[in-house]
């Protein structure tokens, strides 16, 4: 999933998108982002998520008036793992 992402950023024209991506922990792909011109945000979403990785989550997509929520999951157990926008 994560090579997906950096490809898909790498390809989107920066004149038209602007990419954020919510992320669980830091990881290879949270280091490499930001080179891409993608904002990177940590927050802890787990299987059973915190009240508070759910309103910061809802209030980026509002604020920033996120049109694309992508929901990544982890191959092995199919759980959610992190959003993407």
């Amino acid at each position: 999933m994560e090579s997906t992402v950096t490809r898909l950023v790498e390809r989107l024209p920066r004149a038209r998108f602007a990419v954020t991506a919510l992320r669980p922990f830091e990881s290879r792909v949270t280091e490499v982002l930001p080179a891409r011109q993608v904002e990177v945000l940590i927050t802890p979403i787990s299987e059973d998520p915190s009240r508070s990785s759910i309103q910061m989550a809802c209030a980026l997509i509002r604020a920033r008036g996120i049109d694309v929520v992508s929901l990544a999951e982890r191959a092995a157990i199919g759980k959610p793992f992190g959003i993407v926008y």
